[in-house]
């Protein structure tokens, strides 16, 4: 089925991960993916929501751990680092750019794309951005059975995106995007 056939369908948007999801029946799509999804997504005029974090950084550290012991939270907490999201932040907010498509980034967890995103949206960038509001307020539990990399960013970002909230940053839900410049999102 193609992208309009399931925007007439009524699909409210397209999800996408841009890294190994670890999830039976889900895959990642690269780049050049994209570049070929892209005008028909555009065209539909659904937004893209996208788990944003390329592999590329992820596999450089996790080499780098390669003799640490993965039964440590704190092994896997360095396996992630915010230059996966950061770095696929930037390509989408570039490809936004080219195929003017509708964005959304879900579970935003890192403090350090903030300035790009403030541009994103001085640009009037279609997008929006989901965060993880449980983490902000509570943190990350050292639970190895519980191992998902965006929130022990989220973690790790919390007092700088709280104050972003706090200085009247707007606010929404993890919902697809509206028709409106990038926002930071926290459900109440």
């Amino acid at each position: 089925m193609t992208f309009e056939a399931l925007a007439a369908a009524g699909v409210p948007g397209f999800k996408c991960f841009l890294v190994d999801p670890g999830i039976d029946g889900f895959t990642m799509v690269a780049e050049e993916q994209l570049r070929r999804a892209l005008p028909h997504v555009s065209r539909t005029g659904l937004p893209l929501l996208v788990h944003a974090e390329l592999p590329g950084p992820i596999n450089r550290a996790t080499d780098a751990l390669a003799d640490a012991d993965w039964n440590c939270y704190s092994t896997y907490v360095q396996s992630r680092p915010d230059e996966a999201e950061v770095a696929a932040i930037r390509m989408l907010l570039s490809l936004c750019r080219e195929y003017n498509f509708r964005l959304h980034i879900v579970h935003l967890s890192t403090c350090h794309a903030l300035e790009e995103l403030r541009a994103a949206r001085s640009e009037g960038l279609s997008g929006k951005c989901g965060d993880l509001p449980a983490l902000l307020a509570f943190g990350c539990r050292n639970d190895c059975q519980r191992r998902d990399a965006k929130q022990m960013r989220a973690a790790n970002s919390q007092p700088r995106k709280l104050r972003e909230i706090v200085a009247g940053t707007p606010r929404g839900d993890d919902r697809p995007c509206g028709d409106r410049p990038f926002t930071l999102s926290s459900p109440q």
